[in-house]
């Protein structure tokens, strides 16, 4: 009977070793699998994360590359801005000039005005002495008298004409002038950004 017990134990013992055994191998097959496995997917990680990583960096320094674009246009637009400011300026100061230039004229148109008006003036003074000098014609004495007074007559109208002479050459250097601050007003549009 013992004999027995112990051969029935013996083969139970060989048996979970047996087991064992088994279990063991199913074991290192398992671990080896998940072992395969876990480097898989560590290696498709690592690959992910190198691609991740070149596409971050080529993020990086397309970003970089188009902020140093803007950083440029953003320099270019604030020194057009300048110019602008400063053309803006000049201007505001030919304006004041053409401002200056037009009351100038306005005088000058006054000034031409009364000149014509004296003219006119002379001119009637002129034509009453020629009426006279018309009417008194077959009495040379008095003829002589109007002619004198048409001689003052007439230094006074060539007087007028020399004023009014004087006047329109002024008022042509005014124009002259205007026409220079006109065409420096405009040198700075053509500065400008706009079509």
């Amino acid at each position: 009977m013992e004999k027995s017990d112990s051969l029935e134990m013996g083969l139970c013992i060989e048996r979970a070793m047996i087991k064992f055994s088994d279990a063991m191998e199913k074991r290192d097959k398992l671990s080896n699998r998940i072992g395969q496995r876990t480097t898989q997917i560590i290696r498709a990680s690592l690959i992910g994360m190198i691609l991740l990583g070149i596409a971050l960096a080529l993020l990086i320094y397309v970003l970089q590359k188009d902020l140093h674009t803007i950083t440029q246009q953003m320099t270019v637009m604030s020194n057009s801005v300048e110019s602008m400011n400063t053309s803006f300026g000049t201007l505001l100061s030919k304006i004041e000039q053409i401002n200056t230039t037009m009351i100038s004229m306005e005088k000058t148109f006054k000034v031409v005005g009364q000149d014509l008006h004296a003219l006119r003036g002379d001119m009637l003074v002129t034509n009453q002495y020629l009426e006279k000098m018309n009417k008194t014609m077959l009495s040379l004495p008095l003829m002589k008298q109007d002619v004198k007074q048409m001689k003052t007559a007439l230094q006074q109208m060539t007087t007028s004409v020399g004023h009014l002479t004087y006047t329109v050459d002024y008022l042509s250097s005014s124009i002259g002038s205007m026409t220079s601050d006109v065409n420096t007003m405009t040198k700075p549009m053509r500065w400008m950004p706009f079509p």
